[in-house]
């Protein structure tokens, strides 16, 4: 792994989300791209609440804190693009069918395999700290959930990873992603995101406020909002939680 990543393992916490800022609030200057795994999570969190299912040291849950420079709040989905593309890019090695799903799940095929959550600190526009943390389906056999049509890795490969490999992959990408975006800009990221999109060519079934329409991805803006154009010409604009795939 990175000499210039700190990685801390717990066999227990509520949350890593929660202990990374507990450690920002007990020293203000802990290095960016800090990282903390766990085991175990006995609160973890998934968006807007939900509790993410995990069996005891067979998935991978770990927090990263990043620094950015120069990212404004209202821009602050550039960081989900980047962490998107880095969890992507990791698992494409290990087998076809990986795909981001808006705004920040990895699916293979029609099955979620992770998700991520963000939370961030802001002086003034920008962003200061923004910690994430990630759960990836890695080991498990079997779930206890069918919602949202969890799979692991180990199932759609047959073979057990490693999750410090895992880990390390994706944490040295979204290094890399930060740089580069701090260096060159959006382009690449947004690039990247797109292309990787699930569902991302040809009409598919959504669903918005009990309407249920056919549309295709037509773009996602600056600020996250997925752009969608129905088949009669339509074009909506949607945030998070505004609109629904129907899979």
């Amino acid at each position: 792994m990175d000499n210039e990543t700190a990685y801390i393992y717990l066999d227990e916490t509520d949350s890593t989300n929660s202990y990374l800022a507990r450690l920002i609030a007990a020293e203000p200057d802990t290095p960016a791209y800090t990282a903390v795994r766990a085991a175990y999570q006995h609160s973890g969190r998934g968006q807007r609440g939900h509790r993410w299912e995990s069996q005891r040291g067979k998935n991978l849950l770990f927090s990263i804190l990043l620094r950015p420079r120069g990212i404004k709040a209202a821009a602050g989905f550039a960081i989900q693009q980047i962490v998107s593309v880095a969890i992507y890019r990791t698992l494409e090695q290990y087998a076809p069918g990986f795909s981001i799903k808006w705004p920040n799940d990895i699916y293979w095929k029609d099955r979620k395999i992770c998700g991520f959550i963000t939370e961030n600190s802001i002086t003034g526009e920008y962003i200061d700290t923004s910690i994430v943390g990630i759960g990836l389906n890695l080991n498990q056999r079997a779930f206890a959930s069918s919602v949202p049509n969890p799979v692991s890795l180990l199932q759609i490969t047959g073979e057990e990873s490693p999750a410090s490999d895992i880990m390390g992959q994706i944490t040295r990408r979204v290094m890399q992603g930060m740089e580069e975006y701090e260096s060159c800009g959006s382009a690449k990221a947004d690039a990247e995101y797109r292309e990787a999109l699930y569902r991302s060519r040809g009409f598919y079934p959504y669903s918005s406020n009990g309407r249920e329409f056919t549309a295709m991805i037509c773009s996602v803006t600056p600020g996250g909002e997925l752009v969608l154009c129905e088949t009669d010409g339509t074009i909506g604009s949607y945030r998070f939680k505004e609109v629904a795939f129907i899979i």
